[in-house]
């Protein structure tokens, strides 16, 4: 309101050309200064588009005003629902580990990248002296391990700390799997497993002494979070990721160091947790208390049986150790 006053029953709104006035998601009230139009959309916004707003209304002088400004989405990663398996899906909570280390390999080929942990995880890295043994095994495959509390881990067991405490780790760190056999150096890990994500913003945060590479679904290129070569003992990289519908989604992270390696996964941001900046470790009981998102290392499959000519094509999706066999019935 100025010399005139807004008439709130001639406000139009229009969202990218489209006339949202009388929308459900719509409000338009008077207020003291004028009158006050607001808009939720029915569905999330894709990430790193831009949009139009355009309000039209009238004063009691007849005047026609019109205003319009554009804006865009931030750009971020999204889980699309094609990844999402129902809630009741779960059935063992955990991650899937596989781990190698070769501590003693004094071979000058222990780059921090993600692609010299996936040489090593597939037992095809190879130096002067020949392919890269696991110090675990014996041989050039990976070691399995079942984690069914938190990625938490350190290569003695203790907290990394930093001089001074720069960015306090979160409580519960372990030594990592097997480094009561073998001394954790020249590692490469990787962790899937299937998370249980609300719909909106999800912050997932990953803190380690080298790199690491987070991605969604199992073999896919969708980069949910990363970060390439050496840093400092407990240094974290936190990233924004759009869920649009609330699910299990698989879940992979891989995480490599030369020297004395570190990782934990947690999310941020939680406005529900009790301290830590609300960062809380995922599958952790402070994190399902807090914001559920806990994990499973087992996921219920989800069966297709798909008629192809004379024969049927059978196929699953899922997280485990399913194996397809028949019988006479």
């Amino acid at each position: 309101n100025g010399d005139a006053t807004v008439v709130p029953g001639s406000v139009q709104l229009f969202v990218d050309s489209a006339n949202v006035t009388t929308s459900p998601q719509t409000t338009i009230g008077s207020t003291v200064s004028g009158a006050n139009a607001q808009y939720s959309p029915p569905n999330f916004l894709a990430p790193g588009q831009a949009h139009s707003v355009k309000v039209v209304y009238s004063d009691n002088a007849a005047h026609t005003i019109t205003n319009q400004y554009t804006f865009n989405t931030v750009q971020m990663p999204v889980l699309p629902p094609s990844l999402a398996m129902p809630v009741s899906a779960g059935v063992s909570r955990g991650f899937n580990i596989l781990i190698s280390m070769a501590p003693s390999n004094t071979d000058n080929i222990w780059v921090n990248t993600s692609l010299r942990a996936e040489q090593q995880l597939a037992g095809t890295l190879v130096g002067p002296s020949g392919p890269v043994t696991n110090a675990i095994s014996a041989t050039t495959s990976p070691s399995p391990y079942t984690e069914t509390n938190i990625i938490n881990y350190s290569f003695d067991g203790n907290p990394p700390v930093l001089s001074p405490e720069l960015y306090p780790t979160l409580p519960g760190c372990v030594l990592f799997p097997f480094g009561n056999l073998v001394t954790p150096g020249n590692i490469a890990l990787s962790a899937t497993t299937w998370l249980q994500l609300p719909a909106g913003i999800v912050t997932f945060g990953v803190a380690s002494d080298s790199g690491f590479k987070l991605t969604g679904g199992y073999d896919t290129n969708l980069v949910l979070g990363i970060y390439e070569g050496s840093r400092g003992a407990q240094v974290p990289t936190e990233s924004q990721v759009l869920v649009y519908q609330p699910g299990l989604y698989p879940v992979r992270l891989l995480q490599y160091a030369g020297g004395q390696a570190s990782v934990e996964l947690y999310t941020a941001n939680n406005a529900n947790a009790d301290s830590n900046s609300g960062r809380v470790l995922v599958n952790g009981t402070n994190d399902i208390a807090a914001v559920p998102v806990p994990a499973y290392s087992v996921v219920r499959p989800t069966l297709r049986v798909v008629p192809n000519g004379s024969q049927i094509a059978v196929s699953w999706y899922g997280a485990g150790n399913f194996q397809l066999k028949q019988s006479n019935q």
